[in-house]
């Protein structure tokens, strides 16, 4: 998975991130 860190931060991508830490919060909480 550290192999991902070069990833291009495109607007989809940066929504997916949001998206599984909006998941992350919302299971943790």
């Amino acid at each position: 998975m550290m192999q991902d860190m070069h990833v291009v931060w495109t607007p989809e991508s940066v929504l997916t991130l949001k998206h599984v830490i909006f998941c992350l919060h919302t299971c943790t909480a």
